[in-house]
């Protein structure tokens, strides 16, 4: 897998939780914590578009 190297701009506040949550979380840096951030906000999202289908699906 090839990363992509991008900017992010955060108030002070975000960035100070964002820092709480890579100590929390044993991670070794910042950018370990937005990758896992971003793959489980899309994992969960794309799980309840699935289970949306499927209820869809089962009540036609």
């Amino acid at each position: 897998m090839s990363l992509a190297r991008f900017g992010v701009s955060l108030d002070e506040d975000l960035l100070k939780a964002l820092d709480s949550f890579v100590i929390e979380n044993g991670l070794p840096n910042r950018s370990q914590a937005i990758r896992q951030l971003v793959e489980k906000n899309i994992v969960e999202k794309m799980e309840l578009q699935s289970d949306c289908c499927r209820s869809s699906c089962t009540t036609l």
